[in-house]
């Protein structure tokens, strides 16, 4: 079980991979979806900075202003965090759901050996 669940998660964080690639503006092969961690990775700096400066024109900032440089700083910072926030908020979920599996098949194992043995399991324990 624990098998088809590393299998599991493993494609699934591998389909951001193949199906979301496209070319950057500096013709690099950037992959994931936007603003993901991998797009972060992989995206050149001009990528990501035309990114959120379409995010900020949307807002009618003018370029060229403080005020514009400081929303495609604060726009990216914020979704870096986000990003970071949720794909570690995944992992520990992930890795919860796997310590109650090993625990729910280790008090099985219990049990089983327990009614082998020619007892009754009561509670959490074998008598």
């Amino acid at each position: 079980m624990k098998k088809i669940f590393k299998l599991l998660f493993a494609s699934l964080c591998a389909f951001p991979l193949l199906a979301g690639c496209s070319t950057g503006l500096d013709g690099e092969t950037v992959h994931g979806m936007v603003e993901s961690p991998i797009w972060f990775k992989t995206a050149s700096r001009n990528t990501i900075v035309s990114h959120f400066s379409e995010f900020c024109d949307s807002y009618g900032i003018p370029r060229g202003t403080s005020e514009f440089r400081s929303c495609v700083r604060d726009s990216e910072q914020a979704s870096r965090s986000n990003t970071m926030s949720n794909y570690r908020s995944i992992v520990s979920d992930i890795n919860a759901n796997s310590t109650n599996n090993e625990l729910n098949s280790l008090k099985s194992g219990l049990q089983t050996q327990c009614i082998l043995d020619g007892k009754v399991w009561v509670g959490n324990r074998c008598m």
